[in-house]
């Protein structure tokens, strides 16, 4: 009997021991158990109070997240919600620590009804803490940055400075072509102020240069209608003598007189010397019949030579038969008579020569003063037409300035636009993170109170099968000691849950001040650099938004500016281009006037050739009959002549009969 009951106690132990095996076994699948994000692959070890667990990799590099806090997230790279997450610390908070002493084995029964066959030691490696109320309190007041350590707000911090570098980068970016803009506007201005004066100097310039070119026209005009008058009135003169010639009447005083103040005005006459000329006159009535020819023949040469100006050798030869015809009158006419005809001709031919001459300067001088018109016209145009080209290039250039001032505006506009749309998305996707981050906090807690949870149920589970398999195992031998036996087990096990409960007490009250100190110690350091920032990051956008915006209407009101002085000085070139042209067509109308003068010049000069040819078919038919005279006057002066020898040798003859019969006589 005996025999059976130790053999049957013996297996019982054996089925203790593999039972207590299984039971320290349980931690491990119950610390597997936990789920694990994929992408994380979280490593945990519970070796002492509030250790670190390490992550999955974060932004390329694996950092060191202290358990219980949130992971910084960054709020310009792309955010994967799988790369992150929320740890719990719990792994200073072990399993069930009883304190356990030396195993005493009085009897059979004591070691099989042992503490470790009932209080199995189950450690749990990975183990959740839940966060008080406090704790999530201050998780839900301080948004995301609630657990963030200080080697994330130390990044968190130089990011934004090199944000705030870069801004102040662009700002002075930004100032310096605002700079070079206001001093190239500067200098368009100048630019334009000058090609205004300019303008305005050239424009009374070529003012000054019209009047004198009007007054230049309007002087070559009365003088040219001058000399037109006084041309006509000559022609009109020797016509009347011409006609009088032909008809053969004398001239008129009053016509001598005419032509005498027309001789005065060419050239200052010289001394007449016909005064004593009646005085020599011999009483001879054929002398003075001669004398009285030769006078008319004079006047007509005289009158002929003055109108005439482009035929010296005629003159000359008419000068030269006047010669030897006065020769033959000297004879019989006194020298004063003899020496008043050459002097005649020769004034007549030096008027001529005067009248000539004068008459090409006038001509020349018509013609440089009409080219010389025409070439300041000409040269006043192209001046005229390369001034214009140049303003409407300063015209276009000034245009495309401006459409790049304002291209530039737009893009400082659009980009300032875009640094506050970035900002303001950032700043949501941050707001959103952090809810993120929030909601997957309070699911993993929940995930892991449910683990816990189901870790105490199965536990409890297990201990109510193994203490039913002890029970029907063990049923025949412990009958007798069942009592003493459940005594004893409530004896231990109150006082063992007294002195667990007592050692969790204290453990989780020093964790819980250490924790809270810690915790509150983060919050006050995070709310203060959280204030800094915020208050920091809020007043560099209130900064860059004023800047941006008195930049903006500066710029808008300058393009303003810039667009009103442009459309001015497009007003004033427009004024001055339409001005111009209405200069060139008072020019050309000028030029058309100049041309029809030439043209009115040409007909008179044509009419004055015919006038001329006409004037020398007369003159020829005068000279022809003046030499039909001249010859007939000839033969019949030296009929008159020989009749005179005649007479006079007959007389000398009758004389010297007289004077041989008086000697005779005297003789005798």
């Amino acid at each position: 009997m005996f025999k059976n009951l130790k053999k049957k106690l013996e297996q019982g132990g054996d089925d203790s021991n593999e039972r207590n095996s299984s039971s320290e076994s349980l931690g491990k699948p119950l610390a597997e158990s936990t789920p694990q994000k994929p992408t994380d692959q979280v490593t945990s070890a519970a070796q002492k109070a509030n250790t670190p667990v390490t992550g999955g990799p974060r932004n390329k590099s694996d950092v060191s997240v202290p358990v219980g806090q949130l992971v910084d997230i960054p709020l310009f790279e792309g955010v994967d919600s799988t790369q992150y997450e929320t740890a719990s610390d719990m792994s200073s908070i072990r399993g069930d620590e009883t304190p356990k002493g030396p195993r005493s084995r009085t009897s059979s029964i004591s070691s099989m009804t042992s503490d470790n066959s009932f209080f199995p030691n189950v450690s749990f490696s990975h183990s959740y803490y839940v966060p008080s109320d406090v704790e999530s309190e201050i998780d839900e007041s301080s948004v995301n940055l609630s657990a963030v350590s200080k080697e994330d707000l130390y990044a968190f911090v130089k990011r934004f400075e090199r944000r705030a570098f870069k801004y102040k980068s662009k700002f002075m970016e930004l100032a310096t072509a605002y700079k070079d803009m206001m001093q190239e506007r500067e200098k368009l201005k100048l630019t334009m102020a000058q090609c205004q004066d300019r303008a305005f100097r050239r424009m009374s310039e070529l003012r000054e240069q019209i009047q004198l070119d009007q007054l230049a026209k309007r002087d070559l005009e009365d003088n040219y209608r001058l000399l037109l008058d006084e041309k006509d009135e000559y022609m009109k003169v020797l016509q009347m003598q011409i006609k009088l010639l032909k008809d053969g009447k004398e001239i008129p005083e009053e016509l001598q007189e005419k032509l005498l103040s027309k001789q005065a005005k060419a050239e200052a006459s010289p001394p007449t010397a016909g005064g004593d000329s009646k005085a020599n006159i011999s009483t001879n009535e054929e002398i003075e019949l001669l004398k009285s020819k030769i006078k008319r023949q004079d006047g007509l040469l005289q009158k002929c030579k003055e109108t005439i100006t482009s035929y010296k050798e005629k003159v000359s030869q008419l000068s030269l038969d006047k010669q030897e015809l006065l020769g033959k009158l000297d004879l019989k006419s006194g020298e004063r008579v003899n020496s008043q005809t050459p002097e005649e001709v020769s004034k007549l031919q030096a008027q001529i020569q005067e009248a000539r001459q004068v008459i090409e300067q006038l001509e020349s001088d018509r013609e440089v003063a009409v080219a010389g018109v025409k070439q300041q016209i000409h040269e006043e145009l192209a001046r005229k037409d390369a001034e214009l080209e140049q303003m409407k290039g300063e015209h276009q250039r000034l245009v495309a300035e401006n459409n790049s001032l304002k291209l530039e505006v737009e893009r400082l506009a659009t980009e300032a636009e875009n640094l506050s749309r970035t900002n303001k998305e950032q700043l949501e996707k941050a707001r959103s993170i952090m809810k993120q981050l929030k909601h997957d906090k309070q699911m993993a807690l929940e995930q892991a109170e449910e683990r816990i949870r189901q870790a105490e149920q199965n536990m409890e589970d297990e201990k109510e099968k193994m203490i039913s398999d002890l029970k029907r195992g063990k049923a025949e031998a412990f009958s007798v000691m069942q009592q003493e036996l459940e005594k004893n087990m409530a004896e231990k096990i109150h006082a063992a849950l007294e002195e667990r409960d007592k050692m969790w007490n204290i453990k989780m009250a020093e964790h819980e001040e250490a924790h809270s100190e810690i915790l509150q110690s983060k919050d006050k350091e995070n709310e203060t650099a959280l204030l800094l920032l915020q208050e920091e990051i809020s007043q560099l956008l209130k900064e860059k938004e004023e800047e941006v915006r008195h930049t903006q209407e500066e710029r808008q009101q300058q393009t303003l500016a810039d667009v009103s002085s442009l459309n001015e000085h497009k007003d004033g070139l427009i004024q001055q281009i339409q001005n111009l042209t209405s200069e060139k067509t008072e020019l050309n109308n000028r030029l058309t006037e100049l041309q029809d003068l030439e043209n009115l010049v040409a007909e008179l000069r044509e009419t004055l050739k015919g006038k001329e040819l006409e004037h020398d078919r007369l003159t020829e038919e005068l000279k022809s009959d003046y030499e039909a005279r001249l010859a007939g006057e000839k033969s019949s002066l030296s009929e008159q002549a020989a009749q005179e020898m005649d007479f006079l040798k007959q007389r000398h003859a009758e004389e010297m009969k007289d004077l041989q019969e008086k000697q005779g006589q005297s003789l005798q």
